[in-house]
């Protein structure tokens, strides 16, 4: 049996006419029914189009004929899970970068009101009594 056999019995198995299985898959009137009258294989454009549209059918199934139809559920809903896990990371990843955006505005806002609010001067006599400081904790724990 080739594949366009099994498509042949996929739009049986779903009980919709040929052109609604050419609709619903975004092909061409009359390329499946032209297909099926010729014994054509299939581009792998329709192979992919069919199994985009219709995530129950089994790829292996369409393909080789091999297994059953219809997926196994465990195998959909492995994919389902792995989709909600690739989604709950995509939302870490969004709050993550919320917070680095809002962690670089708060710094900004900070160096802000501190130049707004400490003349220059000072500023320079505080950093120097913070390198003084650095010095003599450093010369302490050379000596400890």
């Amino acid at each position: 049996m080739k594949p366009i056999d099994r498509v042949e019995k996929l739009i049986k198995f779903k009980g919709i006419s040929i052109s609604a299985f050419e609709q619903e898959t975004g092909m061409s009137n009359n390329s499946i029914q032209t297909a099926i009258k010729r014994q054509s294989n299939l581009k792998d454009s329709t192979i992919n189009s069919i199994l985009d549209t219709y995530k129950d059918i089994s790829p292996i199934w369409l393909l080789r004929g091999e297994g059953e139809m219809l997926r196994e559920p465990a195998e959909v809903n492995i994919e389902r899970s792995v989709l909600q896990n690739i989604q709950h990371e995509n939302d870490y990843t969004r709050s993550l970068i919320e917070l680095l955006f809002n962690s670089i505005l708060f710094k900004e806002k900070i160096t802000e009101l501190v130049k707004n609010e400490i003349p220059t001067g000072e500023t320079d006599r505080d950093l120097n009594l913070i390198k003084d400081l650095e010095q003599l904790m450093n010369n302490k724990s050379v000596t400890d």
